[in-house]
């Protein structure tokens, strides 16, 4: 049922606002099961941090910092990238069944193309409107417009993003929110508040442009390695000499009130982070949109892509406290953290009385931690352990799966990014530049052409590989195995990936599935060296419990380093659908396939006058194919 529709143009927000506050657009409301159609225009540009017009005499000025259109982030300068100038970008807060419908306008003045990926949502109504460039759509380029329109199919936390190279480390995200009535929220009475101004989202931050840093990494060799934390867009870059002039994010609170806040994770670089509250606990109850039975907790780790809800009570003095983000990996390499402010509404102070924390101590030693970075830490409680609100369904109970085996791994290969044998190869550089490359199941992915879900008829078997075709005239583990990697699943069927990392390097993969939420049957850290047949022998010797009863929903998961996790999902879904590691320079390196889920008939018909993008060279032998009506990919 079509109750109404709202246009809303984030652009017409007129006046002041502050950044950790954010706008409420007319979307957000009470749910009450009915829908409507919400309309946003978004419009992407390369931009700048403390531009000299929009910001006036900011950080001079602290009020100046929160003009329109003035972006702080962390007061370097440096060029961004935003929609409708907002970073993070404009939040979307719909309830469930709503459509989402979204004119993006492309006008970055560097010729850069774009898309919107709607990190959460099935789209299966739609999935040609996932925004995955040359997947499932052609980029949007620049000076050119391209509408989404998607049902937010899918409740809970989420958020959009970029889905082209890094643009996603460079500013262009934001929060996405489906709500639901309250009689249909499990959690409703354990929360009195679920504010807009409660959205956190976190990422890590460079005094360069990503492009920039991946440049200083793959041809200088430098470490690729974040400058700071930004909560909200703001927060210090420089905890030596702190500039109290910039502003930092604050959350309001009155006391005696409970309230729901959602963490989103959108880093770019290997720096999952630790987050808690000075005086208070939290009570976990979602993760990556899903429901679980609520979990007390002291602090949580959140990987890239993930998100969790979390319950605080105000039930302190009334004060200001600390809100700490501690990063891990490549931000604890740097000694990386991030503050906020949790501020009652009554409290004799702006902020808290106590120091600003250091790295040492930016995150709590004692408590119950939830989802730690190794899953062998004591005092901690792992993700799969966390109990789903609604049991796993009986059909995903099957013995009788699909299994796929995927191996993360990063290979010492001659990547041609890097390297030209015999001028400089991998081995006859020092060693502190050898860049290894990181592949699934030894293979680093290519785009494709053009899109495969759109144009699957213009595509052949040759066109694709996989792990049999790529190592048939290869040693992909030695050599240098780079092609379109795309594995066939059968339609309605359960499917179990085994993932495993083979923990050769000191790094996490956080895996987000397009098109699916999957259940985390079982996860584990075995050691230093993981291999399949480790794997296979421990689950013939029956050392694999499998949790067929209530195991934990996601979509994105992090795979433990030198350890697997396992994860099932029915294949109800046809469409062409990748799966990749949702640290960005992972990703874009290589640690990317596509699952073509059913045939091409399966999959819904393309829309009428969708876009197309070709090879200028193959132009006549792509409408030869085009012609050849039901031409099957795999």
């Amino acid at each position: 049922m079509i109750l109404s529709e709202f246009i809303i143009i984030s652009t017409l927000i007129v006046g002041t606002y502050a950044q950790n506050t954010r706008p409420i657009h007319p979307c957000k409301r009470e749910c009450d099961g009915t829908s409507m159609t919400c309309k946003y225009h978004f419009q992407v540009e390369t931009y700048y941090i403390l531009d000299a017009m929009a910001c006036y005499s900011c950080p001079d000025v602290v009020k100046d910092c929160y003009r329109r259109d003035c972006i702080v982030a962390g007061g370097i300068k440096r060029n961004i990238i935003t929609v409708n100038r907002q970073f993070p970008g404009p939040p979307i807060e719909v309830c469930l069944n709503d459509t989402i419908e979204v004119l993006l306008e492309n006008i970055m003045m560097n010729d850069e193309s774009t898309t919107i990926h709607w990190h959460g949502q099935t789209v299966k109504e739609n999935p040609y409107m996932d925004g995955v460039p040359f997947v499932t759509q052609c980029p949007v380029l620049s000076n050119n417009n391209f509408t989404y329109r998607l049902q937010a199919a899918v409740a809970g936390t989420h958020f959009w993003h970029s889905h082209e190279k890094m643009q996603r480390g460079d500013g262009m995200f934001g929060m996405l929110i489906v709500n639901v009535p309250k009689a249909k929220d499990p959690h409703a009475s354990l929360y009195d508040e679920d504010l807009t101004q409660h959205q956190v989202s976190i990422t890590d931050w460079t005094r360069k442009t990503r492009i920039e840093s991946y440049g200083d990494f793959v041809h200088g060799g430098n470490l690729p390695a974040p400058d700071g934390i930004l909560i909200n867009g703001l927060g210090y870059m420089d905890f030596v000499n702190v500039d109290d002039r910039l502003p930092i994010a604050e959350f309001t609170v009155e006391k005696g009130k409970r309230y729901r806040f959602r963490f989103v994770n959108a880093e770019f670089f290997d720096c999952p982070f630790t987050v808690s509250f000075d005086n208070h606990k939290l009570t976990v109850i979602s993760s990556d949109g899903h429901d679980v039975q609520p979990q007390a907790v002291d602090y949580f780790n959140i990987f890239a892509g993930e998100r969790y809800d979390v319950i605080l009570e105000a039930n302190q003095t009334e004060d200001a406290y600390w809100m700490r983000v501690k990063g891990l990996e490549m931000c604890d390499v740097e000694g990386l953290f991030q503050v906020a402010i949790l501020k009652y509404a009554n409290s004799p102070n702006d902020r808290p009385t106590t120091a600003i924390p250091n790295y040492e101590n930016a995150a709590p030693n004692t408590g119950l931690l939830l989802n730690p970075l190794l899953g062998d830490e004591p005092g901690t409680l792992l993700v799969n352990q966390l109990k789903a609100y609604e049991p796993m369904e009986d059909e995903l109970k099957t013995r009788n799966v699909v299994r796929r085996y995927i191996k993360l791994s990063f290979n010492p290969v001659e990547n041609p990014t890097s390297y030209r044998y015999p001028y400089y190869g991998f081995y006859n550089v020092s060693e502190s530049l050898r860049i290894v490359t990181p592949e699934m199941n030894d293979i680093g992915y290519k785009d494709s052409r053009f899109p495969l879900l759109s144009e699957r008829y213009s595509f052949s078997k040759k066109d694709f590989c996989n792990n049999e075709t790529a190592s048939a005239n290869k040693n992909c583990t030695k050599e240098y195995c780079h092609c379109t990697h795309v594995v066939e699943l059968p339609i309605n069927k359960v499917v179990e990936l085994v993932i495993y990392d083979n923990g050769v390097r000191q790094a996490h993969h956080p895996m987000h599935l397009h098109g699916f939420g999957f259940r985390v049957v079982a996860w584990k850290r075995l050691g230093n060296l993981t291999s399949r047949a480790d794997i296979e022998s421990l689950d013939k010797r029956g050392l694999i419990t499998r949790n067929l009863k209530d195991p934990i929903k996601k979509d994105t998961i992090p795979v433990p380093r030198g350890g697997y996790a396992i994860v099932r999902f029915k294949t109800d879904n046809p469409g062409f659908w990748i799966f990749h590691c949702h640290v960005d320079i992972h990703a874009d390196d290589g640690m990317r396939m596509v699952f073509k889920v059913g045939s091409n008939q399966d999959m819904k018909p393309v829309p009428q006058d969708f876009p197309k993008c070709r090879s200028y060279e193959n132009a006549k032998v792509q409408s030869r194919i085009a012609r050849r009506k039901g031409h099957e990919l795999l």
